[in-house]
């Protein structure tokens, strides 16, 4: 829902209540307003303005390939990368970036200031808000799986675990801190914090139970090593390149933990994800204006959703045992 749609949504059921009112008792609060109005008011924050994203390439350096086939053995759908030149149409200026930007800024600060406005408030709009948030994890030292276990799964009541649709990891691997600061090496990837989210995931079926999607996320910063370099005159697939990023296969064993493990909730979840890897390429070049002399892996997606449209439906009677 956009904010055109949810602000004709509003004025319709306003319109609506205004015949209903009494003319001697005009309401005093939010509260006073009927409940469709107030559930009304705060579908006006769940559509988030999609973050601008800045990238100094260009489109024709980038390459994203898509990965099919079994766990263990994938092939790409393109070995042979095209040229993608961007169209008027799809070019975003400064200020219209600016915008969206700042659109984004608004609406997440309000969103989460409605939480703290009181309880009755919180009560009202946390359904809603964790359905149509996205929690994101690994962006700093703090957030990585162990960590959302422990201060917020841990903690919150099931009903916002049920709520959340979408999850989202960045398994950058953190260091300790460097002058009062933690920093991330600069092409590690933390293959046991993938292997601990599975875990999580396994341990609270209320928080799988609800989830649309799940993305990991991996995009090393800083030089890229030489492994991640596209060899095709050595005979290497863009599969190959997954190999390099995983050799221990610790994010096929987590998809492996999302399709199975032990339980009722599990065994309602067996096979029932579907897993999508893709990876991007960039483009090296010796001069600017010069032909590719290479292309290298620099981001790998691992995208998890449920195969069939009721699978959540299925995961939360077998967690629950209630229908």
């Amino acid at each position: 829902m956009d904010h055109d749609q949810a602000r004709s949504r509003v004025a319709s059921k306003l319109n609506t209540a205004d015949s209903s009112l009494p003319t001697t008792g005009q309401p005093r609060s939010f509260f006073d307003l009927p409940v469709e109005i107030r559930l009304a008011v705060y579908e006006h924050f769940a559509y988030i303005p999609p973050k601008p994203k800045w990238s100094t390439k260009k489109a024709e350096d980038l390459w994203a390939v898509q990965l099919g086939g079994d766990i263990n053995k994938q092939t790409a759908k393109d070995t042979v990368p095209t040229e993608n030149h961007p169209t008027t149409e799809d070019d975003t200026t400064a200020l219209t970036a600016r915008k969206n930007f700042e659109a984004h800024q608004l609406i997440t600060a309000t969103r989460h200031s409605l939480l703290l406005t009181c309880k009755s408030v919180h009560a009202e709009w946390a359904p809603l808000f964790w359905s149509t948030a996205t929690v994101t994890l690994g962006s700093t030292a703090q957030t990585d799986p162990a960590t959302f276990e422990r201060q917020f799964v841990a903690r919150v009541d099931e009903y916002k675990l049920r709520s959340i649709r979408h999850l989202v990891y960045c398994p950058l691997r953190w260091r300790p801190q460097v002058r009062g600061l933690p920093v991330t090496t600069e092409s590690d990837c933390d293959h046991s914090g993938v292997l601990k989210l599975g875990r999580v995931l396994q341990t609270y079926p209320s928080l799988l139970s609800g989830l649309k999607g799940l993305k990991v996320i991996f995009q090393p910063k800083g030089l890229l090593p030489t492994h991640y370099v596209l060899n095709a005159r050595a005979g290497e697939t863009p599969g190959d390149k997954w190999t390099a990023m995983d050799p221990g296969g610790d994010w096929d064993a987590f998809v492996h933990m999302m399709n199975g493990g032990e339980g009722a909730a599990a065994a309602a979840a067996a096979a029932a994800w579907k897993a999508e890897r893709t990876i991007e390429f960039e483009a090296f070049r010796v001069v600017p204006e010069g032909g590719v002399y290479c292309w290298i892996a620099a981001r790998w997606e691992l995208t998890c959703r449920p195969k069939r449209p009721d699978q959540r439906m299925q995961v939360r009677i077998a967690a629950t045992g209630e229908e």
